[in-house]
């Protein structure tokens, strides 16, 4: 019993850095185009009626955690954005719905750049990764629906903010 929990542990293990991997080679060298539908709904992007169970939340909540232990060990150093992807894919393989969060703050140094942007992936309410410091940056639909008094001239802002940050590799 011990040999197949063990294992069952090397094999999630791989799982992670695999997808972690993946995901940032995405992130880095594919224009964001190509795979933006693999990460699946972005923010509240027809998530209203996200309802998870509670033991999916802890499960994912642990998966979470176990993506953030094993990025913060790759020499590769995967920000918050290939982090989220790996453990949405990962979620999605168990059937637990989630969805990724885009946000942006301003940047208070005027050294670096104008924007700082984040990423962090939502299970119902809970966040399982990317929550250090996620309250800091306003998710890219609460702000695009807050400066617009005309919401359709602002549906597609969000997805081309992203798309412009992400080619420009912020995340």
């Amino acid at each position: 019993m011990r040999i197949v929990r063990f294992l069952r542990r090397k094999l999630g293990e791989a799982e992670i850095w695999v997808s972690l991997a993946v995901a940032w080679v995405l992130v880095r060298f594919v224009p964001f185009n190509w795979w933006r539908k693999s990460i699946g709904p972005i923010g509240g992007e027809g998530m209203a009626a996200l309802r998870v169970d509670e033991a999916a939340t802890r499960r994912a909540y642990g998966l979470g955690r176990a993506v953030e232990r094993i990025a913060d060990r790759a020499w590769f150093a995967p920000v918050c954005l290939p982090r989220a992807i790996a453990a949405r894919w990962m979620l999605n393989r168990r059937g637990i719905p989630s969805r990724i969060v885009f946000g942006s703050r301003r940047n208070d140094d005027p050294a670096g750049r104008k924007l700082l942007f984040h990423a962090w992936l939502k299970v119902a309410d809970v966040v399982v990764t990317g929550a250090q410091g996620h309250h800091d940056f306003v998710p890219f639909e609460k702000r695009s629906t807050e400066n617009s008094s005309d919401k359709s001239a602002g549906e597609d802002r969000p997805e081309r903010e992203l798309s412009d940050a992400i080619a420009t590799r912020k995340f």
